[in-house]
């Protein structure tokens, strides 16, 4: 809602249809993720959601990657398995952490098919053989990213985004 509107109601107006929406949609679960300030809290507080984790503005300041690019590759369809269980237990820890329900993600052959279809939006950091993270993109956005639980705080993240950053800025130019 402009900022002109704010606190005569409309948001919260607009939140009811959506809600009625999603209701009649069968529709079980939304995750909303704002950039935190306390109009936002309020606003989401008043309106009887729970602040069950926050978001923080994060700006890519353009350092060197810390691994040789080498290490990352675009995915390929034998990755399929470790990447899927790679982002299960990642999201897990996550969901876990911030007191969400942990979900059932068993694969499939029809996300197997997506993640082919997108292949050249995900990218893969291999380290001996072993892969230790992915990176989703989509369009001029960072999808997913997830490190292996035992690999975490080795630069692997930080590899990932920085190749995902680059890739964006290449296929991307506004």
């Amino acid at each position: 809602v402009g900022t002109s509107y704010r606190k005569r109601g409309v948001g919260t107006k607009l939140l009811h249809e959506l809600e009625k929406s999603m209701r009649s949609s069968a529709v079980k679960e939304v995750y909303c993720d704002f950039q935190e300030d306390s109009d936002h809290s309020s606003f989401i507080e008043k309106n009887g959601y729970p602040l069950q984790f926050r978001s923080s503005l994060m700006t890519f300041q353009g350092t060197e990657t810390a691994l040789p690019d080498h290490r990352i590759r675009l995915y390929e369809d034998q990755d399929y398995e470790a990447v899927h269980d790679l982002l299960h237990r990642a999201f897990q820890k996550m969901r876990k952490q911030v007191g969400l329900p942990l979900l059932d993600s068993p694969r499939s052959m029809e996300e197997a098919a997506k993640y082919l279809e997108n292949r050249t939006s995900i990218l893969i950091l291999e380290d001996e053989t072993i892969i230790k993270g992915c990176i989703f993109l989509d369009g001029h956005e960072i999808d997913k990213l997830a490190v292996a639980h035992e690999e975490e705080g080795k630069g692997y993240g930080r590899a990932l985004l920085a190749a995902g950053v680059k890739n964006i800025r290449i296929h991307h130019k506004e």
